[in-house]
């Protein structure tokens, strides 16, 4: 027995009580309190002192023995120095185990096979993909750009589309990373180019001020093909490089001689560059200055937060003193609410795209759409 007082308590302990092994005969252990000896099952039973060994689990192979050291030392500094063999310890717990292992390699073989089906339907994808470029399947739909002031339609951006077997669609949030994987994304881009002109060369000659944004991507300005297909696919359609403008998007715009090169170049031939979704990526005004821009196009999230509480409702109003410091035209994204049409105006925004004003179009809509709001006021600021 051993003493201890506690506030205004006494209590006599015995230590034999603390140690409750269970029905295995294999397993020993010590009790110690404040470095003595104090209890043992058995009572002669030889195990290494407390200090000997770290605290936890460890295993000693070379006796097969599995040697576990506990400390508590929240009202008195008590440790337990206990052993057992190691074969009895796997053997009890050997179903636990094999349980473990056997989840353990389903989880495995699960994510080995979702690897292989997603590396198969990117590939597969991929494959379907080239067959539709060569097949000329990719069509475009046509989301209007509205002067909010007048509500006429001022031009549209092209929007790559593409359904598999005339059936199923595949949004371009799709197809779009596949065709960057794949190297084809060029490919897509000059579709995207070729069938524009084609759709809209009659609208586009009728009406020079008149304007398609096509979008580039970061390969796209690491070579001269892209320039080369405008060049080519404009001369034959007898249209002006002004009606293309080319949108792009903030980490398109590489710190490189190349893409700076091929901006100063596709300007200097009449076409306007628009940065698209500014405000999602890392450009700063000092970065902007660096290359030669006209248009600078707010992204939606930064649209969608006007009259919020939300931090972002107030970078928007940074973003267009930034925009008009540096000379370029703003296009307002993501325009939903006539509430939105009328902060943007307020604040010299005075082009926008949106549901507010149309979803993206068929071409025949949108010729439609054209003729329908080129005098008449779309919506009122």
């Amino acid at each position: 027995m051993f003493l201890m007082r506690y506030g205004d308590h006494d209590a006599a302990i015995d230590p034999r009580m603390l140690l409750e092994l269970g029905p295995s005969q294999d397993r020993k252990a010590v009790l110690w309190v404040e470095g003595l000896r104090m209890s043992a099952v058995p009572l002669d039973v030889a195990l290494p002192v407390p200090e000997s060994l770290p605290i936890g689990v460890s295993v000693d192979h070379m006796n097969g023995v599995v040697f576990s050291r506990f400390a508590q030392n929240s009202i008195l500094p008590i440790e337990v120095v206990a052993s057992e063999p190691l074969n009895r310890v796997m053997s009890r717990h050997a179903q636990t185990l094999l349980t473990g292992a056997g989840l353990g390699l389903l989880m495995v073989g699960f994510w080995c096979y979702f690897v292989v089906r997603f590396s198969r339907y990117e590939l597969s994808m991929a494959a379907q993909l080239r067959k539709a470029l060569a097949a000329g399947e990719i069509y475009v739909e046509y989301q209007p750009v509205v002067d909010m002031v007048s509500g006429y339609c001022v031009g549209a951006e092209a929007l790559a589309r593409w359904d598999i077997d005339d059936q199923e669609s595949v949004g371009p949030a799709t197809f779009i990373p596949v065709a960057e994987k794949a190297g084809l994304i060029q490919d897509v881009t000059a579709a995207v180019l070729r069938r524009a002109v084609r759709d809209m060369r009659e609208l586009l000659l009728a009406h020079p001020g008149l304007s398609i944004n096509l979008n580039l991507s970061p390969d796209d300005l690491k070579s001269d093909r892209i320039g080369n297909e405008l060049k080519a696919c404009l001369a034959e359609a007898e249209l002006s490089p002004s009606t293309i403008k080319l949108e792009i998007t903030e980490r398109a715009l590489i710190n490189t001689e190349t893409s700076r090169s091929l901006i100063r170049e596709l300007r200097g031939r009449g076409h306007q560059i628009a940065i698209d979704d500014f405000g999602t990526g890392y450009s700063s005004l000092s970065y902007l200055q660096s290359f030669e821009l006209d248009v600078l196009k707010i992204d939606r999230a930064f649209v969608d937060a006007i009259g919020t509480e939300a931090a972002t409702s107030q970078v928007i109003v940074h973003v267009i003193e930034m925009a008009k410091s540096l000379g370029l035209e703003i296009v307002a994204e993501g325009v939903t609410t006539p509430r939105h049409v009328a902060w943007l105006v307020d604040h010299g925004v005075d082009l926008g795209q949106g549901y507010l004003f149309s979803k993206p179009l068929s071409a025949g809509d949108f010729h439609e759409f054209f003729e329908a709001h080129r005098k008449r006021k779309l919506v009122a600021a």
